[in-house]
């Protein structure tokens, strides 16, 4: 469900009547007016998304809508009156309304297309690769909690043997989403890497809080004169004072070639 803007919201709480309304030529029209408000929808997703404390007074957010008015050819003033003027003919207000729904909508579903497109197009390079090969002995979908009566101190530890591979580069994956009724603030994706000489590599990857599906993934070049004997890690450590609610899906643990990996990374 998308989230309703400061600005929309306002629109609502000041909401008034007027019957025959005569724009004033400073007040975007309702195309125009949807659409700046769908572009300011967009910063302040962004801005929350990116885990900084929203605050409409900070100089960079005032800065971000500073730059989306100079698009529009308006400044703050004119801004505030043409939203106060759409809140006074609710009538228009809903055609905005919904015409900002329709547009955010549209981006979403366009946004979802793009990144399903690109994780296709990097399976595709990857099954194309020849001599790849899949470490990857376990389950590859898992969901906490493992069922009502579970423990939450579930890290999925997964431990694997290798029969001295000298060359390429590890690449462990998976998709994580965070569904209702969890708790954490962040979790962690681990993977240790030994090698014959006794000396060991570690890698993590920070599993963020937020509902939409990311993928965690690490990977490791194994370094020249080196040769891999072994790999272990953890799926999924995270604190276990907090409840823990998340889909694990689509694991892989790929031992990619050198020089085809390394094209591949550049994509």
């Amino acid at each position: 469900m998308l989230k309703v803007s400061y600005y929309i919201v306002l629109l609502l709480v000041l909401a008034g009547c007027s019957l025959n309304p005569k724009r004033p030529n400073f007040v975007p029209e309702k195309k125009e007016m949807a659409q700046l408000l769908a572009e300011i929808y967009q910063v302040e997703g962004a801005i929350s998304q990116s885990g900084r404390s929203f605050n409409r007074n900070d100089d960079k957010t005032i800065g971000y809508y500073k730059d989306i008015l100079e698009e529009y050819n308006l400044t703050k003033l004119e801004f505030d009156s043409a939203v106060s003027w759409y809140s006074s003919n609710p009538d228009l207000f809903s055609e905005v309304y919904d015409d900002v729904i329709s547009i955010l909508s549209k981006q979403d579903a366009l946004l979802k297309k793009e990144i399903a497109d690109k994780s296709k197009e990097k399976k595709e390079a990857i099954e194309d690769i020849p001599n790849v090969k899949d470490l990857w002995e376990m389950a590859r979908n898992y969901t906490l909690p493992l069922s009502e009566a579970d423990s939450i101190d579930v890290f999925f530890p997964f431990k694997i043997c290798i029969d001295s591979i000298q060359s390429g580069i590890l690449r462990l994956n998976a998709g994580y989403t965070l569904i209702k009724g969890n708790e954490l603030d962040s979790a962690q994706l681990r993977m240790y890497v030994y090698y014959a000489d006794s000396t060991a590599d570690t890698l993590q990857y920070c599993i963020k809080k937020t509902f939409k599906k990311q993928i965690g993934n690490v990977s490791q070049t194994i370094p020249e004169g080196k040769i891999l004997i072994g790999i272990e890690g953890l799926l999924f450590d995270h604190d276990t004072t907090k409840v823990s609610n998340v889909e694990i899906d689509d694991v892989k643990l790929t031992l990619l070639p050198k020089l085809g990996a390394a094209e591949l990374i550049k994509r």
